[in-house]
C-alpha cells in the first residue's frame, strides 16, 4: 500500500524503507531468498535517494543476514561497505564541524577587530575633542591676557598723560 502511494511521487527513501520492512518480514518468516530480494530492491531505491545513512544501514542488515546464513564472504563484503559509508559520514560531519568552528572563529575575530576599531575611533574622537577644547581655552586665556595688558597699557598711557599735564601745569 505504501509503495503504491510513494512510487508515483518518487519518494525513494519511503520506498526503500517499505522494501526494507518487507525484506525483514520475509527473513523473519524464514523466506530468506524473498527477503534478500526485497533488501536488494530497498538498496536500489536507497541509492536513488542518495541517502548514505540508509544505504549503510541496508548493507549492515545484509551483512547480518549473510552472517546468519553462514555466507561469511558476502557478510564481510557488506560489512566493509557499511563501515566505509559510516566512515564517510563521520568524515563529512567532522569536516562540516571544522568548517563551522572555523567560521565561528573568523566571525569572532572580525567582531573583535570591529570592536577594537570602534574603540580606537572613540579614543581618537575623544583626543580630538580634548585638543579642540584645550586650544579654545588656550585661545581664550591668551585673548584675556592681551585684553588685560592692553587695558593696563591704556591706563598707564592715560596716567602718564595726566602726570605730564600736571607737570606742565606746575
Amino acid at each position: 500500500r505504501v509503495l503504491s502511494i510513494k512510487k508515483p511521487i518518487k519518494d525513494y527513501i519511503a520506498i526503500s524503507l517499505a522494501y526494507q520492512n518487507l525484506g525483514e518480514l520475509y527473513v523473519k518468516k524464514g523466506e530468506k531468498k524473498k527477503g534478500n530480494n526485497y533488501y536488494f530492491m530497498a538498496l536500489e531505491q536507497a541509492k536513488l535517494s542518495k541517502s548514505k545513512q540508509l544505504i549503510g544501514s541496508l548493507h549492515q542488515e545484509l551483512a547480518k543476514i549473510y552472517y546468519n546464513g553462514e555466507n561469511y564472504k558476502l557478510a564481510y563484503d557488506n560489512f566493509l561497505i557499511y563501515k566505509n559509508i559510516e566512515d564517510s559520514i563521520f568524515s563529512e560531519k567532522t569536516v562540516n564541524n571544522l568548517a563551522e568552528i572555523e567560521s565561528k572563529y573568523e566571525n569572532e575575530k572580525k567582531i573583535l577587530l570591529i570592536e577594537n576599531l570602534e574603540k580606537d575611533q572613540k579614543t581618537q574622537e575623544e583626543r580630538q575633542t580634548f585638543i579642540l577644547i584645550s586650544t579654545a581655552i588656550g585661545f581664550l586665556a591668551m585673548l584675556t591676557i592681551i585684553l588685560i595688558v592692553l587695558k593696563n597699557y591704556r591706563q598707564k598711557k592715560k596716567d602718564n598723560t595726566i602726570i605730564s599735564e600736571q607737570k606742565n601745569i606746575l
